[in-house]
């Protein structure tokens, strides 16, 4: 069930933080996806550890897959700007679904306006990390 702060504070575990920093990100205009011809992919962020920011931009009606999932510890996709659909449902802007590292080639489909997507990846875990993983 729910646990709430901070009377749980002792129950949480205790990990290295950090912050990154990138560019401001403004959508493009649906006008600029239509005039698409091919995928753009757009690094705001690839650190070595496998957390890395990407701005990727779909035609209308093309495909795509996710960056390399084993690269990190899954990734969060977010709609920007169109549409993604994914098993038959539309997802459009401000839309966010998780892909977990183990779904490779995990496809990104552009809905009938393109689909510009932040695409956000976790780092990976590290050893001292992964051993206090329940």
């Amino acid at each position: 069930g729910a646990q709430f702060l901070p009377a749980n504070r002792r129950k949480m575990r205790s990990v290295s933080k950090r912050n990154l920093l990138t560019r401001p990100v403004r959508p493009s205009a649906l006008s600029r996806l239509a005039s698409m011809q091919e995928v753009q992919k757009e690094s705001l962020i690839d650190a070595n550890d496998g957390m890395g920011i990407w701005i990727v931009r779909i035609p209308p009606g093309q495909r795509d897959t996710v960056p390399n999932l084993a690269l990190g510890a899954g990734q969060s996709i977010l709609v920007l700007t169109g549409a993604l659909i994914h098993a038959n449902a539309r997802f459009g802007r401000w839309s966010c679904m998780f892909v977990s590292r183990d779904e490779h080639g995990f496809m990104m489909q552009a809905g009938d306006t393109g689909a510009e997507v932040l695409l956000m990846q976790y780092p990976r875990r590290n050893d001292r990390l992964e051993s206090r993983v329940p």
